[in-house]
């Protein structure tokens, strides 16, 4: 029994630790896109539950100067969630200890995407962007900032 145990413990260990993604910031892409180093090997990962603004709309290039200062040649550790329907992994990026998604909802530079935000975390994050929308921070200086996702549909159009 004890063995039966010890195994079911050892490969739930490795299991969990198989899944985790550590590695140096190489490149970031936009606000929520980075490309991480990771045996030998450059992953390009998509930032759980939030959206940033996209390069060509306002404060597009001040998530991304976020996303630089908090993570580019840094170490970071990243609990992938899903893969995208561009080949990307989706995960939540830890740098410090600190989630970049939870940083940059706070600091006003993401909306919560709540089409694909789904996890217990996701409703802290909403209480920190209402936060951020109700202090004017970032983004939020705008009257009426236009999120991601209609902004790319209208380019659509």
């Amino acid at each position: 029994m004890k063995h039966t145990i010890l195994i079911l413990l050892i490969t739930a260990l490795l299991t969990s630790y198989s899944y985790a993604i550590e590695g140096i910031v190489i490149l970031i892409s936009d606000g929520d896109t980075i490309t991480v180093v990771h045996k030998g090997k450059p992953e390009k990962i998509r930032l759980y539950g939030i959206d940033t603004p996209e390069s060509t709309q306002t404060f597009g290039s001040v998530a991304q100067n976020f996303t630089y200062s908090m993570v580019y040649r840094k170490s970071v550790n990243v609990e992938p969630v899903t893969t995208d329907r561009y080949g990307r992994t989706v995960g939540i990026v830890k740098v410090d200890g600190k989630s970049l998604s939870e940083e940059l909802v706070k600091s006003g530079f993401a909306w919560v995407y709540d089409r694909y935000c789904k996890k217990d975390m996701c409703d802290k994050w909403k209480q920190l962007e209402e936060a951020a929308r109700q202090s004017k921070t970032g983004l939020w200086l705008q009257d009426d900032p236009v999120a991601p996702w209609v902004y790319r549909k209208k380019g659509k159009k």
